[in-house]
């Protein structure tokens, strides 16, 4: 059961980054919620 470990490749636009006032942090906290791994059932 299970797999190797997955990757993901996030580009990031700094200015799209600054416009919202955001930092590397906010993006790197917002892409690790976005892929837990969870069971199924």
């Amino acid at each position: 059961m299970g797999g190797g470990c997955m990757q993901y490749q996030v580009l990031v636009d700094p200015d799209a980054v600054r416009s919202f006032d955001l930092t590397m942090d906010n993006v790197h906290a917002a892409a690790t919620r976005s892929n837990l791994n969870a069971t199924g059932g």
